[in-house]
């Protein structure tokens, strides 16, 4: 029997990978592209060509790299995906918002499938990407991700420091022989 765990909206017991039962889950589904409309270019067929031409012009390998060697990650070894350099909620915003059905549509659908603003990336990345990078151009991005590796490299100095302080004191005191 599958773990279950309850529909977020009505509580019936749903198999643990889904969070909404199939009723919720397909309202949740049209009120999400009703509020965010942008989404819909993941559902189309051109995406998914798009997206392999990409995967296929990186070698299915992550491109994140971080001074001049690039993540080993591959399609077998980890979750390939493909990023958009500028997120596509703020190329929407700069076509004038368009809807599906409006006449800016086909020019937005353009700048999203635009191979340029599109690059391959393992999980992992793609999570910092979105986290750490988000809407940050590409110039701006290498900077912050630069900004970002010295912050963290400040931190483990501090760190090795207090901890070399405290060895060096224990090491001064005879009680522990």
């Amino acid at each position: 029997m599958p773990v279950m765990r309850p529909c977020l909206d009505c509580g019936t017991l749903v198999p643990i990978p889904g969070q909404r039962c199939q009723v919720h889950e397909r309202r949740h589904a049209d009120w999400l592209l009703g509020v965010e409309p942008w989404r819909r270019v993941y559902s189309n067929r051109r995406w998914k060509t798009t997206a392999r031409e990409v995967c296929r012009r990186d070698d299915f390998r992550c491109t994140y790299a971080v001074n001049g060697r690039r993540c080993a990650n591959t399609n077998l070894t980890g979750m390939i995906s493909v990023h958009h350099l500028t997120k596509l909620r703020l190329l929407w915003a700069r076509h004038g918002e368009p809807r599906p059905d409006g006449d800016r549509w086909d020019d937005f659908l353009d700048a999203a499938y635009d191979p340029s603003n599109l690059v391959t990336l393992c999980s992992r990345h793609h999570h910092l990407a979105d986290t750490v990078l988000v809407g940050v151009p590409d110039r701006k991005a290498r900077a912050k991700r630069r900004t970002v590796q010295q912050h963290y490299k400040r931190q483990r100095a501090k760190l090795d420091k207090i901890a070399a302080a405290k060895a060096y004191t224990r090491d001064k005191r005879k009680d522990w022989e």
